[in-house]
């Protein structure tokens, strides 16, 4: 029996754009490959706040 491949999709998830997991996921799960998202960071485009919170523990 063959395994299925995995892939580890280092990326970030943001609400809207066109270069993160969220377009690259669907993607590479249609070649058949398993996807396991680690994200580095979640972005948002909501601009209701006057404060937002950074932190970088790199």
């Amino acid at each position: 029996m063959l395994k299925q491949k995995r892939l580890a999709l280092i990326n970030d998830v943001t609400g809207f754009g066109r270069c993160s997991v969220t377009v690259e996921l669907p993607i590479i799960s249609a070649l058949k490959i398993q996807v396991c998202p680690l994200p580095t960071a979640l972005l948002s485009v909501h601009t209701g706040f006057k404060k937002f919170y950074w932190r970088d523990d790199a």
